[in-house]
């Protein structure tokens, strides 16, 4: 984009998205960030237990992980525990703050 070379949508997947205004200095569309890791986990690769996919979502404030493979989410406020050490779904319920920032992030990952 930034040289001046048309995107071909066949090769972009659906929630990719041009960083082109961010390194021009203008304003991005996302209000998250998205990664996700694969790691083995066990000696034989073809044992689909033996692999670990875990999925994130964050704001500036919260992050919530899922861990495809067991199955589970962690919820953190990385304001109050930059460590990412308590996770906030063990302590029902949340903060109204708390519980607008996860079913918002709930809905990203449940979307990709």
């Amino acid at each position: 984009e930034l040289l001046g070379i048309e995107r071909d949508p066949k090769s972009q997947g659906p929630h990719s998205q041009s960083f082109a205004a961010s390194l021009s200095g203008g304003p991005t569309t996302r209000w998250y960030a998205y990664s996700e890791i694969f790691d083995k986990l066990g000696e034989d690769p073809r044992s689909r237990m033996n692999i670990q996919w875990q999925r994130a979502v964050r704001t500036g404030r919260y992050k919530l992980f899922q861990n495809r493979g067991a199955g589970y989410y962690t919820f953190v406020d990385l304001e109050a525990d930059p460590g990412e050490e308590v996770n906030l779904l063990e302590s029902l319920p949340l903060a109204p703050a708390a519980k607008t920032a996860y079913d918002a992030l709930f809905k990203v990952l449940a979307s990709i």
